[in-house]
């Protein structure tokens, strides 16, 4: 009996151990993800269980640095992905905008939280590509650069939701899917918010 007690203890203990292994909590820092994701958000992410899809938020190894970058998958294997004029296709479909009104994006301080004293004016846009839906911000001030077409084989195209600021498939080309780390599927706890008037948040993909 002591015997079946302890190999199922060590049992309990092996799957938990493994479970936690398999989750990651993110916390959130810089405004590059904003709408959906902002500064001071903890995030729940999973490592495996499923190939991310097409307008899923990940966590992912920087290309050229290796640090943990957050960015939303637009291009999947087996698509080829460009960027036009700030918009993106798959194929020659390309992804169809409509502007929601003017938001203030306040820029993050040396303490990481959302300063009130440095805000700039942005637009709210809802996207859709593909059958995905999200929000991002376009900065009237700035363009961004074209990119692509890329052939994906097995590798992700991401891109950043504050659009004309923070860098990705544009600028370090298709994400290898060895570089993807998890794919977040909860907000465990909203940060402070760097958003005026306050965007709503969107929710973020159901757990599989």
């Amino acid at each position: 009996m002591r015997r079946l007690a302890l190999a199922l203890l060590t049992l309990v203990l092996v799957a938990a151990v493994a479970r936690l292994a398999l989750v990651v909590t993110p916390r959130v820092v810089g405004t590059d993800m904003a709408p959906t994701l902002q500064p001071g958000d903890w995030l729940l992410a999973w490592r495996l269980g499923r190939a991310p899809r097409r307008g899923d938020l990940v966590l992912l190894d920087h290309p050229l640095t290796g640090r943990p970058l957050l960015r939303r998958v637009v291009g999947v294997p087996g698509d080829t992905v460009s960027v036009a004029h700030e918009v993106p296709l798959v194929g020659h479909t390309a992804a169809v905008r409509r502007a929601l009104g003017p938001i203030n994006l306040s820029d993050v301080d040396d303490a990481g939280s959302p300063s009130a004293k440095r805000a700039r004016p942005l637009l709210l846009v809802h996207e859709a590509l593909a059958g995905a839906e999200y929000l991002v911000l376009k900065d009237p001030r700035r363009q961004s650069k074209d990119s692509g077409p890329f052939q994906l084989t097995a590798d992700y195209f991401v891109l950043a939701d504050n659009r004309n600021h923070g860098a990705d498939s544009r600028d370090f080309g298709p994400v290898p899917a060895r570089a993807i780390r998890a794919v977040v599927t909860h907000r465990l706890s909203a940060g402070s918010g760097c958003l005026a008037p306050q965007a709503p948040r969107a929710n973020l993909a159901p757990l599989d």
